[in-house]
């Protein structure tokens, strides 16, 4: 089935339920497509005899938490919880709805301009997550909120239930990552 996303990106969820429903469906995705990726990169980095270790973390990704959270400097904790907090709000507002709306309100409606302004900013959003190798992995991520800040009123130039729908998915997949490695470090431990 092909998706015309014009018209996927105009029908904006009606009401409360429905536009939870929406960033619920699409933090859940972001979760299966996060295991996806890895054991995608895992499975190559096996035939071509490359560690897969190496290989993950290359994209951003970490199998050992201890080596992630001391790389974001993060410890799963109360003051990681309110940094990611933060952090969620104000990159959805950096990196999605200030470049989005700007197009959309001062240059153009036109979908081929709010892609390009999508994919623009979440490439920047990918890089600044750690550089070149990130930007296939964090990018994508940042593409897909993107959709879903356009998705929940952004297209039509909305800005408050976009931006708290993609701050709220953003946050959940955030709280998720700090969870799986508190998680495995428990089970380290």
């Amino acid at each position: 089935m092909i998706v015309n996303i014009a018209q996927w990106l105009q029908e904006e969820p009606r009401g409360v339920r429905q536009t939870l429903r929406t960033g619920v469906f699409v933090w859940l995705s972001m979760v299966v497509f996060t295991v996806c990726v890895a054991g995608s990169i895992s499975v190559i980095a096996v035939l071509l005899g490359v560690d897969t270790t190496d290989a993950l973390r290359h994209f951003g990704m970490f199998l050992d938490p201890t080596e992630e959270l001391q790389y974001f400097k993060i410890t799963p904790s109360l003051d990681s919880i309110v940094h990611l907090s933060i952090a969620a709000p104000l990159e959805e507002l950096l990196f999605r709805a200030l470049p989005l709306l700007l197009v959309i309100v001062l240059v153009t409606k036109r979908l081929s301009g709010v892609i390009t302004v999508a994919v623009l900013s979440s490439g920047v959003f990918g890089w600044l997550h750690g550089g070149w190798g990130y930007v296939p992995f964090y990018g994508m991520i940042g593409l897909i909120l993107s959709a879903l800040f356009l998705k929940c009123g952004g297209m039509r130039g909305a800005f408050e239930k976009p931006y708290l729908v993609a701050s709220l998915t953003h946050l959940a997949i955030n709280l998720t990552n700090l969870a799986y490695d508190a998680l495995l470090l428990m089970l380290v431990r």
